[in-house]
């Protein structure tokens, strides 16, 4: 055979191998596939841990330094479900999780544990009852199963909880409906409220700008819910999109429903980071924001408000508005711009901001005033947990797993509740407070992701009843 014959012949048969490896790792049609990235390494579909400055990176050698980081996945198609398995060293972080981006409007992640210290020493030192992932933990045994313990719940201060929504309804009382609460203090982007209804109607009325400083569409929605359960929401479309940084009112959004039964009810306002909130007002006497607010550029001094977060963190972006906030008696000092500084207080204690157009955020709630405050959450073993006085943790958690000097732990994501775009999935991982406190970080040995979904017969089958049915 002529030399040149078999060199062709060699050639087509290699790009017919790596036109079908494209061709499999694109439609992956098994459904399952798996991709790893190890440390110091690269890989096509896992990127880095950002950002960089929160990241140290030395001699193959990678160690998570701030909080929280993020992880992007590129896949060739939807997948319906993620385990990632992350291989790690660990100094003397009190918590580690990680989680699923899906809601990009509102900033939402989906947290799941790694690994809780707390959790691991208490298993150790309590009675332990697991019945699955299920954990309940008792300083002395008074129950022999889960299922008793939720039939005859000991008082909610003597219970923490870890990944479980403890379903217990919450009531304020004596609470009677009251003259309202009006914010004019500015708020940029998405956050989460709480409030309490008695006797009354559900009213706010939210007035709103658009800083046009992008071209998206900037939509506005408000969803309402109760233990977890959407209820209502209410949305405004956009107007044209610019991006020339001007500045103009976006029609008000009203809300009201009436009829509701007594409770709590959590608001989540979903807007990107174009479009400020100018004022606020409700009928509502009990107004919290909770976990992270972004008091807006609005040109405010001496900022006062109240929060029941063990641990309190900093923000900004504006060269302006770094300055010194009292804390109760202590000083959280906000040095540098696009870093985060923390401070843990003992107590719940007012915030003083010299100015504004800084991001607080803390495993809490955030008022305006005391008064206002309202956390109906049970006490939670996070990072700033204090067992005195608890005297049951019910917990949905793995146990880490242990060997060769490395810590191993496994995590599983619903994608189909995933915000996916372009290609991409995020998570992030959180490590709270290792910016602040000074410690050791969590050393990256491994990130393993098998990606489960559709096999190409399921869907091809899928397609064909779809196009049959027609």
């Amino acid at each position: 055979m002529d030399f040149r014959l078999k060199l062709r012949i060699l050639f087509a048969v290699l790009l017919a191998a790596a036109a079908g490896w494209f061709f499999y790792g694109a439609v992956v049609p098994s459904g399952r596939i798996v991709y790893d990235y190890k440390a110091g390494g690269a890989s096509y579909f896992l990127g880095r841990l950002t950002p960089t400055e929160r990241m140290e990176r030395e001699g193959g050698e990678e160690t998570i330094i701030g909080d929280p980081t993020y992880l992007s996945l590129r896949t060739p198609r939807p997948f319906s479900k993620a385990t990632i398995t992350f291989k790690y060293q660990d100094g003397n972080n009190p918590l580690i999780e990680m989680g699923m981006l899906t809601d990009k409007k509102a900033w939402r992640y989906q947290l799941v544990p790694i690994e809780n210290a707390w959790i691991e020493k208490l298993s150790r030192q309590w009675d332990a009852i697991r019945e699955g992932d299920l954990l309940l933990l008792q300083r002395k045994r008074r129950f022999d199963s889960i299922g008793a313990f939720l039939a005859s719940l000991p008082p909610p201060e003597k219970i923490a909880t870890y990944n479980y929504v403890l379903r217990e309804k919450f009531t304020l009382p004596g609470y009677r409906p009251g003259s309202g609460i009006e914010i004019r203090q500015p708020i940029r982007g998405a956050y989460q409220m709480l409030t309490y209804v008695k006797d009354e109607p559900l009213s706010f009325h939210f007035e709103l700008a658009d800083l046009n400083k992008n071209l998206d569409k900037d939509p506005v929605e408000v969803d309402l819910l109760q233990d977890g359960r959407s209820i209502k929401s209410w949305s405004q479309d956009a107007g044209i999109p610019r991006d020339d940084g001007r500045a103009e009112d976006r029609p008000a959004l009203d809300l009201y429903l009436s009829g509701l039964p007594e409770g709590v009810y959590k608001l989540e306002f979903k807007a990107d980071d174009d479009i400020v909130t100018k004022n606020i007002t409700t009928r509502q006497d009990k107004l919290s924001f909770l976990d992270r607010i972004w008091l807006a550029d609005g040109g405010n001094r001496d900022i006062r408000l109240f929060s029941d977060a063990k641990t309190i963190t900093a923000q900004t972006a504006n060269p302006g508005r770094l300055q010194s906030i009292s804390v109760g008696s202590e000083k959280l000092d906000l040095k540098e711009t696009y870093k985060q500084f923390s401070l843990k207080v003992s107590r719940p204690a007012p915030l003083v901001l010299e100015k504004d157009d800084v991001i607080l955020s803390g495993n809490g709630a955030f008022s305006f005033d005391k008064d206002e405050l309202l956390d109906p959450s049970l006490k939670k073993v996070d990072g700033d947990f204090d067992p005195e006085g608890v005297d049951y943790i019910i917990a949905d958690y793995r146990p880490v797993e242990e060997g060769g000097g490395w810590k191993v732990a496994t995590a599983e994501f619903n994608l189909k509740d995933a915000y996916r775009e372009k290609g991409r999935y995020n998570f992030l991982f959180s490590v709270p407070g290792l910016n602040s406190s000074g410690g050791p970080g969590v050393r990256l040995g491994e990130i393993k992701v098998e990606l489960q979904g559709k096999t190409l017969w399921a869907f091809l089958s899928n397609l064909w009843h779809k196009w049959t049915s027609i």
